[in-house]
């Protein structure tokens, strides 16, 4: 099996950052860490006005401005601190706890009791990630804690029962730290809790000496996964500088079989990395250039990797930086670039996005509430290209691509690959207006339904809520609501099913219910709707939404569970570029999926 190298020439002394469980076996290296400020959030669910000793699920506004969902809880008889959720015992799915931050998580730690007769068993999951087994066979609460996680950016904080037969458990007073990519310095920390009347906030600095500067260097197709056998090659440099630091915002490698290794400029291997890792800091290189060789063998079965940004200690203050890729025919240029402070809460910026996403949301950040979503509506209509309903067949072959070149439908893939399915179509090919089964054809399907804006423009062809699909199961969905189904009438070959709504949904009509591995996908689609269409009047009422793409109540609960509980694909930010390509505005919701929480669908 044939090796592939990606080369990063940085000359630096190697630093591992501290606490990080995924630290690289390092030579000839010593400890230089950066120290950043944090902020502590504790959520005590005071905000959360359920009662009672029947196991719902729901969400709220809790700490930070940070919604909080909840499965299976009940609201009484497991008091630790006031407020105390009860994961109910032998559900499925399983009960749990969960939220959606986007400032990065350091730590968690959480209190924990058993609060009837069987011992309780929990897991703590980062990004659907597994980080520990929590076990308490005791009526007395104890602090669970903390764990280490080490993840920059959105990230899903979750608490779920380990298996059905595990006892109810009683939770309170989660406790997480922000991250940045750094350690912390705790005498600079600030904290915050749902009960506190005010938040504050700390803003994130690079230690004295050191100068950051954002790269988006990548691995081949990043974030689809790498070409089979590539050999990539990144050369970091600043004049002046003693010392490289080189921060990896994702990798997912094959463990083993892909490697990364972190040279100095003369080739001296200083660290070597593989397998699946959160963002996390790189060894450290003495010197003031770098190189980083990736190498990967010829199955192509992960994303590869992407670095955040990259830092310099410099000597002097006129000092110049250049990066290049073997990958690219042009050299990828380096800007100086800081955060911001903001309020929890606020819309913040993701610096592991590519400059040129966050600049399309810059005059956004900071902002929360009505004044976010006025001012992303403004953001994603203007520029707009409206393009033909012909032409949205041109915009599929850019959006909705598989990796063997077929059409992705969403309907007929059955675990989100988009390769395992029981029929295919060729861009070109396929297209249709009459069918008589699955896998005859495929067609345009609106995810809101063109008859409830009577087919007008721009929304007709809008392709970020109009998708290549099957013509059948299109028609079998037909203009019902995407919603969960208790009973199915209709089932297709991937899945996707057809029937009444659940009561714990909030609707019980006919809904029509992707596979689970796009329901977030679907999700984000309606959310993106209901901001870039919002108040328009051509846009009436239906089963899922009011008059002016605002969402019902139901459906809002119920998409944002689906978000979280799916969150953005490869799939969805290839889409997404894809679109962009052709009408110039982007789905908020895929680049920044901690705004689904942050946007109120149904005013």
């Amino acid at each position: 099996m044939k090796t592939l190298k990606v080369l990063f020439a940085v000359l630096l002394a190697v630093s591992v950052l501290a606490g990080c469980s995924l630290a690289p076996d390092t030579v000839g290296v010593t400890e230089d860490s950066v120290q950043r400020t944090v902020t502590t959030y504790t959520e005590t669910f005071a905000n959360c006005t359920k009662t009672g000793t029947t196991y719902v699920s729901g969400s709220f506004v809790g700490v930070g401005g940070w919604t909080w969902n909840y499965v299976s809880a009940a609201w009484s008889g497991g008091d630790i601190n006031g407020k105390t959720p009860v994961l109910a015992k032998g559900k499925s799915p399983a009960a749990s706890v969960y939220t959606t931050v986007n400032n990065g998580v350091g730590t968690v730690s959480f209190k924990v009791k058993m609060p009837y007769s069987t011992a309780v068993s929990l897991l703590l999951k980062a990004n659907g990630t597994t980080i520990a087994t929590i076990t308490h066979s005791s009526t007395t609460a104890a602090t669970k804690g903390p764990y280490t996680i080490n993840r920059t950016g959105t990230v899903k904080i979750e608490i779920v029962q380990t298996s059905t037969s595990a006892g109810q458990a009683s939770i309170d007073d989660i406790t997480w730290t922000s991250y940045d990519g750094g350690t912390s310095s705790s005498s600079s920390s600030s904290s915050v809790s749902s009960s506190s009347s005010s938040v504050s906030s700390s803003s994130s600095s690079v230690a004295a000496g050191w100068v950051r500067e954002t790269s988006t260097v990548a691995s081949p197709n990043y974030p689809s996964a790498y070409g089979n056998n590539a050999n990539v090659t990144s050369t970091f440099s600043k004049t002046g500088a003693t010392k490289v630091r080189v921060y990896f915002s994702a990798f997912n490698t094959e463990t083993n079989y892909d490697k990364v290794y972190l040279k100095t400029s003369s080739g001296s291997t200083v660290a070597t990395y593989t397998g699946n890792k959160g963002a996390f800091l790189s060894a450290e290189v003495t010197g003031s250039s770098a190189l980083v060789n990736f190498t990967s063998d010829s199955s192509v079965t992960a994303t590869g990797w992407k670095i955040d940004y990259v830092e310099y200690y410099v000597t002097s203050s006129s000092s110049s930086s250049s990066s290049s890729s073997s990958v690219s025919s042009s050299s990828s240029s380096v800007s100086s670039s800081s955060s911001s402070s903001a309020t929890p809460g606020s819309f913040q910026e993701d610096f592991s996005l590519s400059q040129a996403v966050r600049d399309y949301y810059r005059s956004a950040y900071g902002l929360s509430g009505s004044a976010l979503k006025t001012k992303l509506q403004q953001i994603i209509t203007a520029g707009y290209v409206t393009k033909s309903y012909s032409y949205l067949y041109t915009i599929y072959a850019d959006a909705d691509r598989t990796s063997d070149s077929k059409v992705w439908d969403i309907y007929s893939d059955r675990d989100g690959t988009g390769l395992n399915r029981p029929y295919t179509y060729s861009f070109g090919t396929g297209t249709c207006g009459t069918y008589s089964g699955e896998g005859d054809c495929y067609n345009r399907e609106h995810m809101i339904p063109q008859s409830k804006f009577n087919e007008a423009s721009p929304m007709v062809s809008d392709a970020h809520h109009v998708l290549p699909t099957d013509g059948k199961v299109n028609g079998m969905r037909s203009s019902y609501p995407h919603g969960a189904v208790a009973s199915a009438t209709w089932t297709s070959q991937n899945g996707s099913k057809l029937g009444s709504g659940t009561s714990a949904s909030g609707y019980t009509g006919t809904v029509f219910e992707p596979i689970n591995a796009y329901k977030g996908d679907t999700a984000r689609i309606y959310f993106y709707f209901c901001v870039r269409y919002y108040n328009n009047s051509a846009i009436e009422a239906w089963e899922s939404m009011n008059v002016g793409a605002k969402l019902k109540t139901w459906a809002q609960t119920l998409y944002r569970q689906w978000a979280s509980a799916d969150p953005v694909s490869a799939k969805e930010v290839a889409r997404n570029n894809g679109v962009y390509l052709h009408q110039k505005n982007r789905n908020p919701f895929v680049d920044y999926p901690v705004l689904c929480n942050m946007i109120d669908f149904t005013n």
